[in-house]
C-alpha cells in the first residue's frame, strides 16, 4: 500500500472507531453555466413565501453578532 493511501486508510480507520461514518452528498455546481441563474430564481421563488421569511429572521438573529470573532485581512 502506498504511503499516502495508507495514511488515508489509518486516518478513516481512527474516525470510524471515534464513532464516525464516511457520507457522500451531491451539490450543485456553482461553477457551472447557468448556475447564477438558477440560483437567482430560486430565491426569488422563496421571497415572499412567509415560512421562508420566518426561517432567515431567525437565522439572521442567531447569526447577527460577530462579537470575539477573529478578523484577518489575508484572502
Amino acid at each position: 500500500m502506498a504511503s499516502s493511501a495508507k495514511r488515508v486508510a489509518q486516518h478513516r480507520a481512527s474516525l470510524r472507531a471515534q464513532g464516525l461514518k464516511p457520507v457522500q452528498i451531491w451539490v450543485q455546481d456553482s461553477s457551472a453555466p447557468g448556475f447564477a441563474g438558477l440560483a437567482r430564481d430560486w430565491s426569488l421563488s422563496l421571497r415572499d413565501n412567509p415560512e421562508e421569511t420566518g426561517l432567515t429572521t431567525v437565522l439572521e438573529a442567531q447569526t447577527a453578532g460577530t462579537e470575539g470573532w477573529a478578523w484577518s485581512e489575508e484572502t
